[in-house]
């Protein structure tokens, strides 16, 4: 597991700015019909002050159309927004979205939240896609916004809502869709930076692409070292403060990755590839601070697209897709509490997705009615999730080795056996205008798993148009997640069972099996968008069933060995959540954009619902360009309060605790001397604003540590 130097991100960098050697460009190709790039080929420069802001996308319908006429609640974020506003990463942008709230659990995750639905451990109520191919660890089921290098985006399409008709399990809250960038005319393109601030951060990016008569050929690339920021903890589960101890004696909180993603385009047929590792330095298995340390993560994913177009109305793709993961976390203490013997202990899994997909797109009654239609097949697996020793070990009184470095600890193995199973989906998704103002919508998802059965994930939609460019949607979907393998098969007696497990207890004999988690959500909203100003207002329903949590019980003395009661995973009841949510942007011209958006949502009834998202979020943010010679850019994020209830000790009763609204801001400017060099200065955090993020999912705290505090960049971009 290598990382790139320092000195290799300079060269990453200045590489493929050097490697043009080529003649005047020629004039610009004409747009490929490829449906996951229907920007491609065309500059920001083509579009109009409208068009920037009602862009078309593909993700809601899998055809192209546009914004404002899709059955959907999507944001569009644009390459040059990520520019404008001097972003590091996907995490930064997608926090500033309506309803999207980006939480750091204690495992080191960037938990992305959509419209209060919280997250597990991992990212799995959320589905990440990458040119439409939906990437994620089947082990855990969470995707890593670190695999996507951000010089590759063009746009990230994100749905608030129901996924799975479409893309089956995990899109389930919400679809981040990343479209890649490719090249706009004949020729070399290539662009890159080099940032360095607070931290002993440095970052380097670039981006290599050129076209050749029907071959397109693009290359992408990203590689992030820092020392991270302070990490000091309030209390941990044993009620120790200050920083965590580390196997590697960093006390601070390290966020090491590189990404990188490239491709090859000719006529219909596409391949596509990417490799990304990341490094995390946080809390371990639980929230203690001696069980502290570095988690790797490993991942490659490819695809080979072929599309043909049988005439101007209807076509075929064909895809073939494959990723895979790997994760090595090393814990400072295991079992990680102090008061325990304990010793340095590696834990580690790998887990893969391959299959195809095949899908038809038509067109009839005189383009009246758009019909998608598919099949899709996946073999999914996960080696075993094993601990091992990292030190000798010896017995006390005689001095004999116990266990050498390197052994099996089985007594903490999560899952001691591979595991694998088919999943097969066939989808179908019609949008139908009788009349030029009017949009039918509905779709359709059946589901087959090997392991837990059928599941049918409908759609439906209503979008009016009305004059002077306004619109109303009224939408349904219903989307489900699937259990992981993890969540599924774990067996780490008198600490946690998956929910297929088999024991007896008592006399009696138990076969538990766990199923889909679910969620059915209701959207109205009303829009309008006229030259440069667009606005939303809208609001949503969602409630959830079935939902997975480790919600069941093992009884102590079980034919599983566990000599204690012990928790294990489960389908439970669910909650339901109500909200509005308010986007307004606005480009009135070229040189300047500015956002604003907010967002409010309450758990309804008497069910017992989660109140650890924050009830009301704000963002806004502008951006001005002077003269095309300086850019000033700044963004501001509110974070309401937000309500951990803890959990009843010995000690103490159960009660609520809130953890404090938060404020940060952030500038930047922009030195623009001419086409090749752009020079950014930025602060983040411009207040130092100190905050946390809730604890919600073990409850024995209230919080984890938030940051970072004030902190400064400057970047150089080159571009060619």
């Amino acid at each position: 597991m290598k990382y790139l130097p320092r000195t290799a991100t300079w060269v990453c960098v200045l590489a493929p700015l050097s490697a043009y050697a080529g003649d005047t460009p020629e004039p610009e190709a004409e747009a490929p019909s490829d449906p996951a790039a229907p920007l491609a080929g065309m500059d920001i420069e083509d579009f109009s002050l409208e068009e920037l802001l009602n862009r078309p996308i593909t993700t809601a319908s899998k055809r192209e159309e546009r914004l404002s006429e899709s059955a959907s609640i999507t944001n569009v974020v644009t390459r040059q927004e990520l520019d404008e506003f001097h972003m590091f990463s996907l995490e930064e942008r997608l926090s500033m979205l309506p309803g999207i709230e980006v939480m750091e659990t204690y495992y080191g995750f960037s938990s992305v939240t959509f419209r209060g639905v919280l997250q597990t451990h991992y990212n799995n109520k959320s589905l990440l896609l990458l040119n439409g191919h939906p990437i994620y660890a089947p082990t855990i089921g969470s995707h890593f916004l670190a695999q996507v290098p951000q010089t590759a985006i063009e746009q990230m399409e994100v749905i608030s809502g129901p996924g799975s008709t479409l893309y089956g399990t995990n899109g389930y809250a919400g679809i981040i869709n990343v479209i890649t960038r490719r090249p706009d005319k004949e020729g070399f393109e290539g662009d890159g930076y080099f940032t360095a601030g607070s931290f002993w951060t440095t970052q380097g990016g670039f981006a290599a692409m050129a076209s050749r008569d029907d071959l397109d050929v693009y290359l992408f690339g990203v590689h992030n070292d820092s020392r991270g920021y302070p990490f000091v903890v309030k209390k941990d589960e044993e009620g120790l403060s200050g920083k965590p101890s580390s196997i590697e004696d960093i006390y601070d909180y390290e966020d090491d990755f590189s990404s990188f993603y490239g491709g090859a385009s000719f006529k219909g047929l596409t391949l596509n590839a990417g490799y990304f590792n990341e490094k995390k330095d946080k809390w371990g298995i639980i929230p203690t601070n001696v069980s502290t340390g570095p988690k790797y993560y490993d991942g490659w994913l490819a695809d080979l697209t072929y599309r043909h177009d049988l005439n101007e109305e209807h076509s075929l793709s064909a895809v073939l897709r494959t990723n895979w993961f790997e994760e090595t976390g090393i814990l400072a203490w295991y079992p990680p509490v102090s008061f325990a013997p304990g010793t340095p202990t590696r834990m580690h899994y790998a887990t893969s997705k391959s299959g195809a997909e095949l899908q038809y797109n038509g067109a009839f009654l005189d383009d009246k009615l758009f019909a998608v239609a598919g099949v899709s097949a996946d073999d999914l697996s996960t080696k075993p999730y094993k601990f091992f020793y990292m030190e000798d070990v010896f017995d006390a009184d005689t001095g004999d080795t116990l266990f050498e470095a390197g052994d099996e600890r089985e007594e903490a193995t999560a899952i001691s056996k591979p595991h694998s199973l088919f999943d097969m989906g066939s989808f179908v998704n019609l949008d139908y205008s009788p009349v030029e103002w009017l949009k039918l919508n509905g779709g359709l998802r059946h589901n087959y798993n090997s392991d837990y059965g059928s599941f049918v994930a409908p759609r439906g939609g209503v979008v009016v148009g009305l004059p002077e460019g306004m619109y109303v949607k009224a939408l349904y979907g219903r989307a489900f997640r699937a259990p992981s393998f993890f969540e599924k098969h774990v067996a780490t007696s008198n600490v946690l069972f998956g929910g297929d497990t088999d024991y007896r207890s008592g006399g009696r004999r138990f076969n538990n099996t766990i199923g889909p988690e679910v969620i059915d959500t209701i959207d109205l909203a009303v829009g309008i968008g006229s030259g440069g100003y667009m606005a939303r207002l809208g609001g949503f329903y969602l409630s959830t069933d079935d939902l997975i949590g480790r919600t069941a019980v093992v009884p102590a003395d079980s034919s599983l060995g566990n000599t204690v009661d012990t928790p294990s995973y489960a389908n439970g009841d669910g909650y339901s959540i109500a909200g509005v949510e308010l986007d307004l942007k606005a480009r009135p011209t070229r040189e300047a954009y500015v956002f604003l958006n907010g967002t409010y949502r309450q758990g309804l009834g008497d069910e017992d619902v989660a109140p650890s998202f924050a009830p009301l979020l704000m963002n806004v943010g502008g951006s001005y360009t002077l003269r095309e010679l300086v850019r000033f850019s700044a963004t501001g994020q509110y974070v309401g309060t937000r309500t951990v209830t803890l959990n009843e000790t010995e000690d103490r009763a159960a009660r609520d605790v809130s953890i404090d609204p938060y404020l940060p801001l952030n500038a930047s400017v922009a030195l623009l001397p001419n086409s090749y060099v752009d020079i950014e200065f930025a602060v983040k955090n411009l207040t130092d604003a100190q905050y946390a993020y809730p604890e919600y999912i073990r409850r024995n705290v209230a919080e984890v540590p938030g940051g970072p505090g004030r902190s400064y960049f400057g970047t150089i971009k080159l571009k060619r």
